[in-house]
């Protein structure tokens, strides 16, 4: 069975370093972001992505680098307009707390190096050395109607 979202997001937040549990509860942030949206007049729909992001930075389940390529690709937006987003939101947003979520990927990147992840390989079934021969012989020509339809008018 799946954990639900909730749980891994709460479990996230138990993790994450005093200052970092602050700025995610913090009444400021939410509006902060819809400023800075805004202010490069993203539409509704837009924000509330923006917003998923940040948070998904702070919650450090993404990096902050790549930020800018991610909203790209998220919000359909041009680069030059993600890398203006991306500028205001390292000022107003995440530059009180990049020391700790630095420390956070460290010590993620540590602990992978010390523990890397092995994938088995794929196994397939073995493919026969010879093609089975078809049991129905091709057809060489197109069948010719010689019946009569009583729903038509007579074949020549």
């Amino acid at each position: 069975m799946e954990p639900d979202i909730q749980d891994i997001i709460s479990a996230r937040y138990e993790e994450l370093p005093p200052k970092l549990r602050a700025l995610v509860v913090k009444p400021t942030l939410a509006p902060t972001i819809r400023i800075i949206a805004e202010k490069h007049h993203l539409p509704e729909d837009k924000i509330t992505t923006l917003e998923n992001e940040v948070m998904l930075v702070l919650l450090a389940f993404e990096e902050v680098r790549g930020f800018d390529e991610r909203i790209v690709a998220e919000l359909l937006i041009p680069g030059s307009l993600a890398t203006s987003i991306t500028r205001d939101l390292d000022t107003m947003v995440f530059a009180e707390v990049l020391d700790e979520l630095t420390g956070i990927y460290k010590e993620r990147a540590d602990y992978e190096k010390a523990h890397p992840t092995v994938t088995p390989p794929q196994t397939f079934a073995p493919m026969p050395e010879v093609a089975p021969t078809p049991t129905t012989k091709p057809l060489t020509e197109a069948p010719r109607y010689t019946t009569q339809d009583p729903y038509r008018e007579p074949l020549p």
